[in-house]
């Protein structure tokens, strides 16, 4: 069991922001080397206006370490760009997926990451021996973000699927996941994502 509370309150309040982050997570042993390991994080921004708050400080999902199926921090909402043939902006705006819309052949659409001002992540994924240095994960991933608070949860919420192999080594797993979109943000996303790297991923 693992509990972790971070409180970070800025020295000067006109130029920052205080965040509250709680993690909550569980492993329940199964069977000799089988876990069942479970994980919530949630996460707060205190400041009313999110324009205000500085990139560096907003909350990102989406990677080998929140919702694995989805890029790196690029989990919704998102900016979006729409520009004419000649490359002038005719507006911005901000959605939760792919909008519906239909733009004359002369407009183009780019997105941008922008994070959110309140999270909710959970995973949960069953870990098991294979052979050896070798084991064996399954997961299940969700995760939310807000610009408007707590109450912005009720807007679209990504979950993935997959499945990964840990291999041991002196200085830790070297985990392979592979994770699925149950939900696409984009018509041009790809059905799954793919990630290497160090640690478990909680």
């Amino acid at each position: 069991t693992f509990f972790s509370l971070k409180c970070m309150i800025p020295e000067n309040k006109g130029k920052s922001t205080a965040r509250l982050i709680a993690e909550q997570a569980f492993f329940y042993p199964i069977h000799h080397d089988i876990i069942l390991a479970t994980r919530l994080r949630i996460g707060y921004i205190f400041r009313r206006n999110f324009e205000y708050i500085m990139p560096i400080e907003r909350f990102y999902l989406g990677g080998p370490h929140s919702v694995r199926g989805y890029e790196v921090d690029a989990l919704p909402p998102l900016g979006v760009i729409e520009k004419d043939a000649t490359g002038a902006v005719i507006k911005t705006y901000t959605t939760n997926g792919e909008t519906n819309h239909t733009l004359p052949s002369t407009t183009t659409k780019e997105y941008t990451i922008q994070g959110g001002s309140s999270m909710l992540n959970g995973n949960i994924e069953l870990r098991f021996p294979l052979i050896k240095n070798l084991g064996g994960v399954a997961f299940q991933d969700v995760g939310v973000l807000s610009q408007s608070g707590l109450a912005g949860f009720k807007e679209k919420w990504y979950p993935a699927s997959g499945f990964g192999l840990r291999y041991k080594t002196p200085i830790g797993a070297l985990r392979f996941d592979i994770g699925w979109k149950w939900k696409r943000r984009l018509e041009k996303d790809s059905a799954y994502c793919w990630y290497l790297t160090l640690g478990e991923s909680f």
